[in-house]
Order: structure tokens, then C-alpha cells, then sequence
């Protein structure tokens, strides 16, 4: 019985073998070599930053200074039809941390018991800054960027708002 199954195994393996073997003679690869040399694989920088702005190529830039008194609401603008705004930046002197920023009601940036470092930018010293990173906040059309200072203080709340617009 042994002897029979060692038959069998050793003829199995031998078919197998045979039909691998037969089958690798019969079946043909194609040509290897290539049709054309390879393409070109640099970049300009326009093409580079077009797809890195995943198809915003028409930006155009916004800051705002403001100074702010209180207790005010301040409409920065409101994004026109066919229009998108990212917000990219707000810097303010903490002389008060009772501000916020808003998109139409809804509160984005809340001041009250941040933290903040003293950072310099177009000569007035800001001790708050904060950064949005690209596409994070974005305004659609319709939507009103405000800021807002709900308690009174002596000297007013001076800020910078940057970002840009691109069509839709």
C-alpha cells in the first residue's frame, strides 16, 4: 500500500511538472523592448503649482487691518456668487481676549483663553496669531467673514485678516 502511494505521488509530481513545462514552451511573451523612448519627466513650476492648488490658478490675495472698538461687529465682506474665500491667517494685539471671528453666525476662531506669542508683522507686535492651514476654512459664496468684540475695553482691538479669493 506504501509502494502504491509513492507511485502515485511520483506520477502526479511527473505530470505536473510535464504540463508546466509544456505550457511555458507553447505560450510566447511578447516583445520587450520599447516602442518609443521614455517621455519626458520634468516639470515646469506653473504645471507643479497648478496641481498643487488642485486647479486654483487664479488667486487674488486679501489682507485687511482693522481696528476694532467695541462692543462692535465688524462685516469684512460678504463672497460674492460664483466665488470662494480661504482663510488663511488672523493676527491680533491681545489687549482684550474677548473676540471671536465668524462665518455668517457660526464662531471659527474663539480668543477668549488662548495662548499667545508676541510675533512681529508690518510693525505692530501681535500677541496672537493663528494660522489655518491651506483649504481648512473656506467661505463659499454668500458667506459674511465677521469679527466680533462683545466686551468694551480701553484701546481698540487692532487685527490682520489674510487669505485669498478664487472662482469657482
Amino acid at each position: 500500500m506504501k509502494k502504491k502511494n509513492v507511485n502515485t505521488n511520483l506520477v502526479l509530481t511527473i505530470m505536473v511538472l510535464a504540463g508546466l513545462l509544456g505550457y511555458t514552451l507553447l505560450v510566447q511573451a511578447g516583445n520587450l523592448e520599447p516602442s518609443a523612448p521614455p517621455g519626458p519627466t520634468m516639470k515646469t513650476l506653473d504645471e507643479v503649482y497648478e496641481a498643487a492648488s488642485a486647479g486654483i490658478s487664479a488667486r487674488r490675495g486679501y489682507i485687511k487691518f482693522l481696528s476694532i472698538g467695541s462692543p462692535a461687529t465688524v462685516e469684512l465682506f460678504t463672497v460674492g456668487q460664483g466665488e470662494r474665500f480661504v482663510l488663511l491667517k488672523v493676527m491680533a494685539r491681545k489687549n482684550n481676549d474677548q473676540w471671536v471671528v465668524k462665518i455668517n453666525d457660526e464662531t471659527i476662531l474663539n480668543a477668549q483663553g488662548a495662548t499667545c506669542e508676541a510675533t512681529t508683522f508690518s510693525s505692530y507686535i501681535f500677541q496672537f496669531m493663528w494660522d489655518f492651514p491651506d483649504r481648512t476654512v473656506v467661505l463659499g459664496p454668500n458667506d459674511v467673514l465677521k469679527v466680533y468684540t462683545p466686551d468694551s475695553h480701553v484701546h481698540p482691538l487692532n487685527f490682520h485678516i489674510i487669505g485669498y479669493f478664487y472662482d469657482i
